[in-house]
């Protein structure tokens, strides 16, 4: 569904949900260059800044057996380390009295129509760094379709924008029509597909 923000363009946002994460993705028509930021999950804690983690593509903020991350899959080219919000508003955290949230951010430079896609982790427990970055194994936007490997070797594919009759082969299962959003197991199994 398209979503305007006032008369500076439309954005279409599309998303994926695969245990404990997301991927959102993001198509961009604007009629002036404007900056994009993309929050994870807020972190919430009562005392001791949580641990921020920065690495090329991606922010994480671990607190108490809680993370919060985020990892840019396509488009984004800055990041903000967890920061915190405005401590005590209830909007912030209902629960906690502080919290933080990672970013990512793209600036349009001028570009009137681009992809953005992200990967937003947050749970109870701990994880590595390296780990969340495996989740994802390879992510690519071709001719607006969007094709998804992970860490269990299922494959995802989604169409954007207007919805075309194609052939796609995932883990050796094809899958034809016009697909909005397919999704085969690392056996070759249809888990999932939507159809226009």
């Amino acid at each position: 569904m398209p979503r305007l923000f006032s008369n500076l363009g439309w954005s279409y946002t599309y998303i994926l949900v695969k245990d404990d994460f997301m991927i959102n993705v993001h198509w961009i028509k604007a009629k002036k260059s404007l900056k994009f930021r993309e929050g994870g999950y807020p972190l919430g804690f009562d005392h001791d800044m949580p641990k921020v983690v920065s690495i090329p593509g991606a922010e994480l903020a671990m607190s108490d057996d809680k993370i919060s991350f985020i990892r840019s899959l396509y488009g984004y080219d800055i990041q903000y380390p967890a920061e915190a919000l405005e401590p005590k508003r209830p909007e912030n955290n209902i629960r906690y009295k502080y919290s933080v949230v990672p970013s990512l951010g793209f600036d349009s430079n001028e570009k009137s129509t681009f992809y953005l896609a992200s990967m937003v982790y947050g749970k109870l427990g701990n994880d590595s760094v390296d780990n969340l970055m495996s989740l994802v194994k390879d992510f690519q936007i071709v001719d607006g379709l969007v094709k998804i490997k992970f860490y269990d070797d299922e494959e995802a594919a989604m169409q954007l924008g207007k919805i075309r009759s194609t052939e796609i082969v995932m883990n050796g299962t094809k899958v034809s029509g016009k697909i909005v959003l397919a999704r085969v197991s690392q056996t070759g199994e249809v888990s999932q597909i939507v159809q226009a």
